[in-house]
């Protein structure tokens, strides 16, 4: 079945069964929402991402770094479940050669959210190694929301390690204002030596009406073993923006640009090859 008609079915699909089931409660403005679905609410995300890859075969021949664009879909499903708090799934669909390289394109459709693994837990081929997530809520008052949450990227593909990466998501809300999403996340990697990183995010909105937007923003520090007892550690920071807007009252629409790093570029890259795009859709059923 070609790309296009997988992208149409699944599309279709979520739309058709989200139209079925929705109520006639409106979700919640987006700097209003929980952290975490409630009870037997369920949300589906589709992303499509753009960034750039080194071309390796093209800067052997040529002697220098060449860059070439690559796409991927993110795609997740999510269900609020009484006790244990929200559930999901999410994979990816990578296009061609260039979607498939490292690093993935698809990390550009994730919406919004950036705590990911790296290349050895979530694989090079057409489809991502699922991940896995589980989300609850521990504190919800009117000015800040924390919770636990834990992610398990299973190794399906060839080469690839299995991933755990647990987190305390935080948001902080200026009623009628704005609201920012943060918190810490710690994503391991089981290679032969472990690989793990901190990753702290910084999302600040912004709503006017049905409105959405505002800087993406986040650290992330990386621990690489390299053999005999040696390691690389590398901080890097990225930003960037997002921004949407809810139609319907429960169908957001989302776009984002942001550097992957703007600190540390790889040698033969710069500013300018960091930089990818998102855009896609999220359905919510209240």
């Amino acid at each position: 079945m070609k790309r296009r008609h997988i992208l149409g079915a699944l599309f279709g699909s979520v739309f058709s069964l989200t139209m079925f089931t929705k109520s006639a409660h409106a979700v919640e403005p987006w700097l209003d929402r929980p952290l975490t679905l409630p009870s037997l609410h369920a949300s589906a995300d589709v992303g499509l991402g753009f960034g750039q890859h080194v071309d390796i075969a093209e800067s052997a021949a040529a002697r220098e770094t060449k860059h070439s664009w690559g796409s991927g879909a993110s795609m997740e499903a999510a269900v609020g479940v009484p006790i244990l708090g929200e559930v999901g799934v999410r994979t990816a669909l990578r296009f061609g050669d260039g979607g498939k390289s490292e690093p993935a394109a698809d990390r550009f459709g994730r919406l919004f959210d950036k705590q990911t693994f790296n290349g050895r837990a979530t694989g090079h081929d057409t489809f991502a190694n699922p991940e896995i997530f589980l989300r609850g809520t521990l504190v919800d008052v009117n000015i800040v929301a924390v919770g636990l949450e834990t992610r398990f990227s299973l190794p399906a593909a060839d080469d690839t390690k299995f991933g755990w990466a647990p987190g305390i998501p935080v948001r902080v809300r200026i009623p009628n204002l704005a609201r920012l999403d943060t918190g810490i996340y710690v994503p391991f990697v089981f290679d032969d030596k472990t690989i793990y990183s901190f990753d702290i995010p910084a999302h600040l909105w912004f709503q006017s009406d049905q409105l959405f937007f505002g800087p993406l923003v986040g650290f992330r520090f990386n621990h690489f073993p390299v053999g005999n007892d040696q390691s690389e550690n590398e901080g890097t920071l990225r930003i960037g923006g997002g921004v949407g807007y809810t139609v319907l009252s429960f169908i957001d629409l989302k776009a984002q640009a942001y550097f992957d790093r703007v600190n540390k570029i790889p040698e033969g890259s710069n500013l300018g090859n960091m930089l990818g795009f998102g855009l896609g859709a999220g359905i919510n059923v209240p």
